[in-house]
């Protein structure tokens, strides 16, 4: 499936969150029913859906969130910071991560998609191939 219903991905998450929290860290891409290459989401809608709780998990997709509002601790890796106004994360694909948001009054976005979105619909691959969020790393930067 190459584009999916928002409402069935963010429920698909919530369901093997739920399921298997307490199993360490989460290979999402094993408990999908609908694969899709992008997928853009109101942070609200998230975190409401899975009440402000996010457990490990990894999966083979890119992610870029974008917090407008709302506080709590983000892990990626082995890296904890605070969530704050403002905040934007980029995430490598099958790079750990885990979020416990303070309250569900939260606003944003959050972006996913796999590297092959980009090379099949807007760049040629060895534009962005060499760019630092296309390799594997273990290092976490943060800008700001």
């Amino acid at each position: 499936m190459k584009y999916s219903d928002n409402t069935t991905i963010i429920e698909e998450y919530r369901d093997a969150f739920r399921k298997y929290a307490n199993h360490g860290i989460i290979d999402m891409d094993d408990y999908l029913k609908h694969s899709f290459n992008f997928q853009i989401h109101r942070l609200e809608q998230v975190i409401e859906a899975w009440n402000g709780v996010i457990p490990a998990y990894r999966q083979s997709q890119f992610f870029i969130t974008l917090i407008k509002t709302g506080r709590g601790e983000k892990t990626i890796g082995h890296f904890s910071f605070p969530i704050q106004k403002n905040t934007l994360l980029i995430i490598p694909q099958n790079l750990a991560q885990s979020s416990k948001y303070r309250s569900l009054n939260c606003s944003g976005f959050m972006l996913s998609f796999d590297a092959g979105f980009f090379f099949q619909h807007f760049l040629p691959k060895h534009l962005i191939a060499r760019k630092r969020v296309f390799r594997k790393s273990s290092k976490l930067q943060r800008i700001g």
